[in-house]
């Protein structure tokens, strides 16, 4: 039984829903967690975050967690990104 999503986009990047709209839709699905994915810096082609917009990124989804609680969802909004490796296998974003 599936449980949740680890692969998703936002129009933080590529994506087109909100996180907000993206984990309505899983709770929907009857999962219990997604994870957001958007891609990072390097690959500008899908507007890739770079460290200051995943930071804000990161409080939205804060914010998204506590409205899905207040409204009775039981679903957990996790953090990640689809990072870009160099061919010495270098993330590119900073690891702070």
């Amino acid at each position: 039984m599936v449980r949740g999503d680890l692969q998703m986009h936002t129009q933080w990047s590529d994506g087109s829903g909100t996180i907000l709209d993206m984990a309505r839709q899983g709770a929907k699905r009857g999962y219990t967690y997604i994870s957001i994915t958007d891609h990072t810096k390097d690959l500008k082609i899908a507007n890739g975050l770079d460290e200051c917009r995943l930071a804000r990124q990161a409080k939205e989804i804060a914010g998204v967690n506590d409205t899905l609680g207040e409204e009775g969802i039981k679903l957990t909004v996790l953090r990640s990104a689809e990072v870009n490796l160099s061919p010495l296998g270098q993330v590119d974003m900073e690891p702070s």
